[in-house]
C-alpha cells in the first residue's frame, strides 16, 4: 500500500503497478487453506479484493483522461539533464537533487535522484510546453546548507531540456585570530557546516595551504561563502 500512496498523480503507471502487486498478494492469501478456514479473514480478503478492483478501474479511467488532457494541451516527453556546479566552480558532490515541475492546469511533477559527478538525468519525462522549475540540492552527508533556485522554461524543438545550476557566492568579512575561528564563526552564522574559501588575511592575498594565526589579536579575513541560491540557465 505504501508504494501505491507514494505515487502521487500524475504517476498513474506507478499506481497501477502497485495495485497489481497488491491484488496478486491478496489473491494468493485468499487461496491459502489456513486463511480460508478463518471466516473473518476470508471475508476481509474478499472485501479487499473488491476495493482493489475498484481502485484499478478508477486509476485506469483517470490515466486515460489525464493522457488525453496532456495531449490536448501539448505536453510531450523530453529527456531532462540537470548540471550542478558548486560556488567554487566544481561539480557538486554528496548532494541529492529535488526538482519540482509546475505548469498551469496540471499536477506538480516531483523528481529526485542523487547527484553523481555534478549531473542528474531523467529520461522520458512528460511536461507541458511552458512551465516553471524549482531546483534544490540537499546534502546527503554532514549537516550543511541547502541551495535552491526557481526559473521558468519553454520547450523548443529539442528532445532534451538541460538546466545548469550554478551556486552563487558572496564575500564575507570576519574578525578572527585564526582560520579555526573563521570556520567556527561561519558555521554559527549559517547554522550549518559550510565549505568556504579564504581570499585575504589582514588585507593580504591568502596563499592556499598557509597556516595563519594572530595570537591573541583579531585580524580581518575575507572569505568566499555560498549564498544558498542557484543561478539557473535553461537550454
Amino acid at each position: 500500500m505504501s508504494s501505491y500512496w507514494d505515487c502521487k498523480p500524475p504517476a498513474y503507471e506507478g499506481r497501477l503497478i502497485a495495485l497489481d502487486k497488491l491484488k496478486k498478494g491478496a489473491v494468493k492469501l485468499s487461496r491459502d487453506a489456513k486463511f480460508k478456514a478463518v471466516a473473518e479473514v476470508a471475508e476481509y480478503l474478499g472485501y479487499l479484493l473488491k476495493d482493489i478492483d475498484a481502485a484499478l478501474k478508477l486509476t485506469k479511467r483517470d490515466k486515460i483522461k489525464h493522457e488525453a488532457n496532456e495531449k490536448k494541451h501539448g505536453a510531450r516527453e523530453v529527456d531532462m539533464q540537470f548540471v550542478y556546479v558548486d560556488f567554487l566552480g566544481s561539480p557538486m558532490l554528496s548532494h541529492r537533487a529535488y526538482i519540482e515541475i509546475k505548469a498551469p492546469g496540471r499536477d506538480t511533477i516531483t523528481l529526485s535522484k542523487p547527484i553523481k559527478g555534478g549531473v542528474v538525468s531523467f529520461k522520458g519525462i512528460e511536461i507541458m510546453p511552458v512551465g516553471s522549475l524549482r531546483i534544490m540540492a540537499v546534502p546527503t552527508g554532514k549537516a550543511a546548507h541547502v541551495s535552491s533556485g526557481v526559473t521558468t522554461y519553454k520547450l523548443g524543438s529539442s528532445k532534451t531540456l538541460t538546466v545548469r545550476s550554478e551556486e552563487m557566492s558572496k564575500i564575507q568579512r570576519i574578525s578572527a585570530g585564526s582560520s579555526a575561528q573563521v570556520a567556527k564563526k561561519i558555521g554559527s552564522k549559517l547554522s550549518a557546516e559550510v565549505d568556504y574559501k579564504i581570499l585575504k588575511v589582514g588585507g593580504e592575498t591568502y596563499v592556499e595551504g598557509e597556516t595563519t594565526t594572530a595570537g591573541n589579536k583579531s585580524i580581518s579575513w575575507e572569505v568566499l561563502v555560498p549564498t544558498g541560491a542557484f543561478k539557473l540557465t535553461v537550454k
